[in-house]
């Protein structure tokens, strides 16, 4: 982790010298423990104050295009993303709720863990003016059935492991077979009241 640090206070003293910020700091954190933390420039650039460890600076920097390159905005034990990535992942959302019919104002279910797609998915709603419902993945079909008819849901968008209980819910909720819905990421995008 030591050359993490240096390589980060290496690109954030490069970041304020070219002007690209005027102070950052950049902390990276792990399974819930900072890894990494590093200062750089002014905090107020007025009085001359630096940005040190208790300056209250929560993103890499203002500006995507260096720290883009730089900062993994979103990782877990298997996968890390960059600005960039994160973008791009936003945008195929975007698309695909689109696809499906979905307009601003319209409630989208996310029965999703806590995973990097949860967050792409929230961004692609909005971005794109849709309302997301968060619902625990851990709910039984006929839970998962309320809250998608009391919600009004127009998408609902599972995981693997939740689709079973979703397709079931459907079913409850609309006394036919849920749909199939489209797949993107591992994720499937199931439609609702008809929409998708």
């Amino acid at each position: 982790m030591a050359d993490l640090q240096a390589r980060l206070q290496k690109a954030a003293d490069e970041m304020v010298a070219a002007g690209t910020e005027t102070g950052l700091q950049i902390a990276v954190r792990r399974r819930g423990q900072v890894v990494a933390d590093v200062t750089a420039g002014l905090a107020d650039p007025e009085t001359g104050a630096p940005v040190d460890a208790g300056t209250l600076f929560f993103a890499a920097s203002a500006v995507k295009g260096v720290a883009a390159s730089l900062a993994h905005v979103l990782a877990d034990e298997q996968t890390s993303m960059t600005w960039a990535e994160l973008d791009h992942k936003v945008n195929q959302w975007i698309g695909v709720l689109r696809a499906h019919g979905l307009r601003a104002g319209d409630r989208v279910a996310m029965v999703l863990g806590n995973r990097p797609v949860t967050y792409e998915v929230l961004l692609a709603c909005l971005h794109t003016g849709l309302v997301a419902v968060p619902v625990s993945w851990r709910l039984t079909a006929p839970e998962l059935a309320y809250l998608l008819t009391d919600s009004g849901a127009a998408a609902v968008l599972a995981e693997p492991s939740t689709a079973g209980r979703v397709a079931a819910a459907e079913e409850k909720k609309s006394g036919r077979p849920g749909p199939a819905g489209a797949a993107a990421g591992g994720t499937t995008a199931a439609p609702t009241a008809g929409r998708c």
